[in-house]
């Protein structure tokens, strides 16, 4: 039997002694077993390399979410800054030629006449 490995042929399992054929059973048995014991352990590697995976993913899927949410806040403040600017810019614009209207009459008024450009 020492001759004989488990990848006999039928040829050569059909020529076998009874106590030939227990002993390749069981040897056929516990590869086997050693065969679906190591498949399983490969199999929960790959579990738990999957399962680390996804905690990983969804990790970063909360610290993009985060870096979303925080532009989305920027961005309404941009709006904000922009409409109060806008706003401010009109009402400079309208101001303007009053503010010079009322500043050279209270330059002639104390005394000073209008300089313009100088």
């Amino acid at each position: 039997m020492e001759s004989q490995h488990l990848n006999a042929q039928p040829d050569e399992v059909a020529a076998m002694t009874d106590e030939q054929f227990r002993q390749f059973v069981v040897k056929f048995h516990g590869l086997m077993i050693d065969r679906m014991i190591a498949g399983d352990l490969r199999f929960q590697q790959h579990q738990q390399a999957i399962e680390e995976n996804t905690r990983i993913t969804l990790d970063i899927a909360k610290k993009a979410q985060t870096i979303i949410d925080v532009f989305a806040l920027t961005q309404k403040g941009a709006q904000v800054l922009t409409s109060i600017g806008t706003w401010a810019n009109r009402i400079a614009r309208w101001l303007q030629p009053i503010l010079m209207v009322v500043g050279g009459i209270w330059a002639i008024v104390h005394g000073h006449s209008p300089r313009g450009e100088e």
